[in-house]
């Protein structure tokens, strides 16, 4: 990705050019293949596979309402609400799944691209239930651990805490590692809603001209955010990338099976039919 050093802003070299926004709308260029609403601010988040499936992952919360027992309301509990969806790049679905709960309940995708979902471990790549799986939250545990202690020396209490649960689970912890599935167990070692550790390789569109600075942002920070105009080719077909407009997070392009296929985790995933 191409960027120009020159600190003041610019007008727009090639104001001919499509926006990416417009030029997506072609289906005779892009075919899509599943798309997102990006102006809805949803907690929707979208995964491009290595074995050539895609995982889509909406997260909402659901309210129930608290039971009067003996004139005495009990308080309203919030669930976490997840749609999972995995279907391959002809839109035919390999799982669905809505998990409902109030726990901690992590989403992970592993290299070989098995997904380990509420205490389920589905394999790659029909995506079959092959086992259950108790998580083991090594988060968790330390902190339950050492949350009341008032000594300073919290690390050496972490380490002492580590060393006993990597005896009482039987496992040992690798500095690069979130999580060990051994032993029917998923051990967890760092707290975060997914973990997609078979994302499929990308690559940055080629770029007919160098991208420019348009404008600074403050956007409620202490320093100003700058926002870039990128312009992209795909053969012969030419658009433009406003990163203040679309997100931070540039398209990218996938090459599967011999097709080129085109990216955005706001957007969505498009086959690129004419270049």
């Amino acid at each position: 990705m191409l960027t120009n050093c020159d600190y003041i802003p610019k007008d727009d070299k090639h104001p001919e050019v499509p926006f990416f926004e417009d030029i997506i709308q072609d289906k005779s260029i892009f075919q899509p293949v599943v798309t997102r609403d990006p102006a809805v601010h949803d907690s929707h988040q979208l995964f491009f596979l290595n074995n050539g499936k895609y995982i889509s992952v909406k997260e909402t919360l659901e309210e129930v309402p608290g039971n009067d027992e003996d004139g005495v309301k009990k308080t309203t509990k919030h669930l976490n609400v997840y749609n999972v969806l995995i279907e391959d790049l002809n839109n035919r679905p390999f799982l669905t799944r809505i998990v409902k709960t109030d726990k901690y309940s992590p989403i992970i995708v592993d290299k070989d691209a098995n997904l380990y979902l509420d205490g389920n471990f589905y394999g790659s790549p029909d995506y079959k239930l092959l086992k259950k799986l108790k998580l083991i939250n090594i988060t968790d545990s330390l902190a339950a651990r050492t949350q009341k202690e008032t000594s300073t020396n919290i690390d050496s209490l972490n380490q002492v805490q580590l060393s006993i649960l990597e005896r009482k689970y039987h496992f040992k912890q690798k500095n690069d590692e979130d999580y060990i599935i051994q032993n029917d167990q998923l051990i967890l070692f760092r707290n975060t809603d997914i973990i997609v550790d078979a994302l499929h390789q990308q690559k940055v569109f080629d770029e007919f001209d160098d991208s420019i600075l348009i404008e600074y942002r403050n956007d409620n920070r202490a320093f100003p955010n700058s926002y870039y105009y990128y312009y992209y080719n795909i053969g012969k077909i030419k658009f433009k990338y406003f990163d203040g407009k679309s997100g931070t997070t540039n398209p990218t392009k996938i090459e599967f099976g011999g097709q080129t296929y085109m990216y955005h985790p706001k957007f969505g995933i498009y086959r690129i039919i004419k270049k």
